[in-house]
């Protein structure tokens, strides 16, 4: 009986030493983070939210039309020291901005409201991928 207690013994010390912890990494920043100080037109009111630990989106709805919603997110957004990468029309007489501030990007998805009155619209945040570290050793 001594001798299994010493044989587990030494065999839970050598797995124990023989292990490296994984290296630490900082924690991921959530999907929500990014969306702090994202422009919020006023009147809104959110109708829906989801997403994942890295993309989240909201809905919101607004009497707004499209157009003029549109308009002002265009200014709020330079106002705001964003940057608009992308300001591209949609099909559906909606459009989509594409705007970025020192990090994470964020879009803005314009769309005409139900029976064409007033708008809805997406702020939707991601979280960068994190770098590849193996490409970097090459």
């Amino acid at each position: 009986m001594r001798l299994h207690r010493l044989v587990l013994c030494g065999f839970l010390a050598a797995t124990a030493c023989s292990e490296q912890p994984p290296p630490e990494r900082p924690p991921a920043q959530p999907a929500q983070d990014v969306m702090q100080g994202a422009p919020l037109y006023y009147p809104s009111r959110a109708v829906q939210r989801q997403g994942t630990s890295d993309v989240l989106e909201t809905v919101f709805s607004t009497d707004t039309p499209p157009d003029s919603l549109a308009e002002w997110y265009r200014q709020a957004i330079l106002d705001r020291g964003w940057d608009l990468i992308g300001d591209t029309p949609s099909p559906d007489g909606g459009v989509v901005l594409h705007v970025q501030r020192d990090g994470p990007p964020l879009w803005v998805m314009i769309r005409p409201g139900e029976g064409g009155q007033g708008s809805t619209f997406s702020l939707i945040g991601a979280v960068p991928p994190e770098p590849d570290s193996s490409a970097s050793r090459r």
